[in-house]
């Protein structure tokens, strides 16, 4: 904020006041007590006015700077930067614009660049789980094709044990 946009809040802040002293005058109450409880609320805003311009131009006349600076310290977690952020948010402060817009930019490239990779990943997911189920039915065929195995040695075995002995018995 630059030693103008300043003197321009001053200003602001003095016609305010002076927009609330003049609207007191346009009201109309009934009643002396009403009267004397106005005129002096008036007094007593006139005062507050004029004790509060006093102040202004004293720091108007003060400052030091062409920007205005002011400083927060404070505990930890206290709130600081986020009121900070709030002003430059409040005041359009181009910087933060600039900071903001950025990091929104690197924000999009990253998400971009990102569910590429996501993409990615969830491809290779899916095919380590169509090979997984490949390699179960495969599993499958081998155990079936050992049982059938198994099973055939077994009645190999079998006609085996019957059939030698009983054609050796006809021959013998």
């Amino acid at each position: 904020m630059d030693a103008t946009a300043i003197r321009q809040h001053y200003q602001n802040v003095k016609d305010t006041i002076d927009s609330a002293m003049e609207s007191t005058e346009g009201l109309d109450v009934k009643g002396e007590d009403e009267n004397e409880f106005l005129e002096e609320a008036r007094k007593q805003i006139g005062k507050i006015n004029d004790d509060f311009k006093k102040e202004i131009d004293a720091l108007e006349q003060s400052a030091e700077w062409d920007k205005f600076c002011i400083a927060f310290f404070g505990e930890t977690n206290a709130g600081k930067s986020t009121l900070i952020d709030t002003l430059r948010i409040c005041y359009d402060e181009q910087s933060r614009l600039e900071s903001v817009l950025s990091n929104k930019k690197e924000c999009n490239d990253l998400l971009e660049r990102h569910s590429a990779e996501m993409e990615k990943s969830i491809k290779a997911l899916e095919d380590i789980r169509r090979m997984a189920s490949q390699a179960t039915k495969q599993m499958k065929t081998l155990k079936i094709r050992a049982v059938v195995s198994f099973l055939l040695g077994i009645l190999i075995g079998a006609i085996l044990g019957i059939v030698v002995p009983t054609v050796i018995n006809l021959w013998g």
